[in-house]
């Protein structure tokens, strides 16, 4: 891997940050069918519940104000920026503190999840955690301490790990104690980083208040822009809870994790590796050949695993997770064409940031929140959760491919001519799953030849992801 890697700046941070998060993932996978095992789908609905609360509140812990450190040319004024964001984060968690105190009945018993109320004080313990996290991440990704990034993540999923293992008799509250310890892992890493580096700055207190001027578009514009991006992902699993019940949503948690993973594993990594690059290379003129390499290199990642994934899912999951998980599967080939546009286009959206053209980033997002939450109710309406998660799936999908049109053109890629990526990566994709697709034709005759004809596209993709890694997509 260095040697394929070593003259590539861009494409050996992307290895190390990638590295990281697949050793975690990888760790996750390999546990996941005996906590499916451990675990009941009642007790991942309650912390799918739980982790779309905290991912919507932790989404604002800083006002999107932690954005902006990786900006500035200058390291004091960054270091203005992250008391500024670490000084808000406070400010959030204790609001979510009073709330979770007074209001813990109202809100579980509104969203169909009683079980939840009396681990409910965690979700003020994990906004702190999650929000102090993100801004110490972001001063990493400004001094490009990819290894230490990676380094936190190997470390959270170990411990997240450990007490999933250890604590399974306690149920749910495991699950949650797990993410929550998680973080703080995380956070503890990166943190001896930043403070080292505020002890030789000056930060007083109008310094913090011109950074929180200089960079006021993050609030009043990007804030918005996460808000309903997230609120778009973490909502079907609330609305889910209260109409019908957290078993279908334990389901579909499953589904969404299973098929987020490579977003987890590259995309997130590609993700934060393109935003550090993004500002220099737009100042050279060269932002329009890093969107167009990265989405490529994206596109050609993620189909061929996903477009596997379709064609084995529910009997795959049935195998892997247990019998009770398999309509889980089914849910995932629904979803499948929505996480595609998502992984392909999110990653390079923060072109918004670095052209500072946040205002039309969150009027875009606002109006596919629109649409989306449009859809998720018509589909919940029709009392199928099968449908609503399809005609979800299929709304989000148009929206990403929105966001990527508008992207391409604001870098100045005018045409669809980019899309010809997508359409080369799913023929190529295809090409490597074909055994696979031959192997379900002839399951009507042979029902195991499926499973004979897997290693064969297993073997495929590793040869596509050979050639990709050497450069020649």
């Amino acid at each position: 891997m260095k040697k394929l890697l070593h003259k590539n700046t861009f494409a050996k941070n992307v290895g190390l940050l990638a590295g990281g998060t697949a050793g975690t993932q990888a760790l996750t996978l390999l546990i996941a069918p005996l906590l499916t095992r451990l675990y009941s789908p009642e007790d991942f609905g309650l912390v799918a519940v739980y982790s779309s609360l905290l991912a919507m509140i932790s989404s604002l812990s800083s006002l999107t104000y932690e954005m902006a450190i990786p900006l500035p040319k200058d390291d004091e004024e960054a270091a203005h920026i992250m008391l500024l964001s670490l000084l808000i984060t406070a400010g959030i968690s204790l609001i979510t503190t009073v709330i979770s105190l007074f209001f813990a009945d109202v809100i579980t018993r509104v969203l169909g999840v009683s079980g939840l109320v009396e681990y409910f004080w965690l979700l003020p313990v994990g906004v702190i955690l999650t929000g102090v996290y993100k801004v110490f991440n972001n001063w990493a990704v400004r001094i490009k301490a990819f290894s230490k990034i990676a380094a936190t993540k190997v470390h959270q999923s170990l411990a997240a790990t450990a007490i999933q293992l250890l604590a399974f008799n306690y149920g749910s509250i495991a699950l949650l104690l797990a993410q929550v310890v998680g973080q703080t892992t995380g956070s503890f890493g990166l943190a001896r980083l930043a403070i080292t580096e505020l002890q030789h700055k000056k930060n007083r207190l109008n310094n913090i208040c011109q950074a929180a001027f200089r960079y006021r578009k993050f609030p009043l514009y990007s804030s918005w822009e996460v808000i309903v991006n997230i609120a778009a992902i973490q909502l079907p699993s609330i609305l889910f809870a209260s109409s019908f019940g957290v078993f279908s949503v334990g389901l579909y948690s499953l589904s969404n994790r299973v098929l987020t993973l490579p977003m987890s594993v590259i995309g997130h990594a590609v993700s934060q590796v393109f935003f550090s690059d993004a500002a220099k290379a737009h100042h050279e003129g060269r932002l329009k050949d890093l969107v167009n390499n990265t989405h490529s290199r994206l596109a050609h990642i993620v189909l061929p695993p996903l477009l596997m994934l379709i064609v084995v899912a529910p009997d795959l999951f049935s195998i892997v997770f247990g019998e009770r998980w398999r309509q889980a599967g089914v849910y995932a080939v629904w979803m499948s064409p929505w996480i595609y546009f998502q992984f392909v286009s999110s990653p390079i959206s923060t072109v918004y940031v670095v052209l500072e053209r946040l205002r039309v980033g969150a009027l875009f997002q606002l109006t596919a929140f629109l649409f989306r939450g449009a859809s998720l109710i018509i589909g919940i309406m029709s009392g199928d959760i099968l449908f609503a998660i399809a005609l979800f799936s299929v709304v989000s999908a148009i929206c990403y491919i929105g966001l990527l049109v508008m992207v391409m053109n604001m870098v100045g890629n005018h045409g669809i001519s980019y899309l010809l990526h997508d359409l080369n990566a799913l023929f190529i994709g295809g090409l490597c799953v074909f055994p696979l697709i031959i192997g379900m034709f002839l399951k009507n005759i042979y029902p195991d030849a499926w499973l004979f004809l897997f290693p064969l596209s297993l073997i495929a993709i590793t040869g596509r992801y050979w050639i990709i890694f050497r450069g020649n997509t």
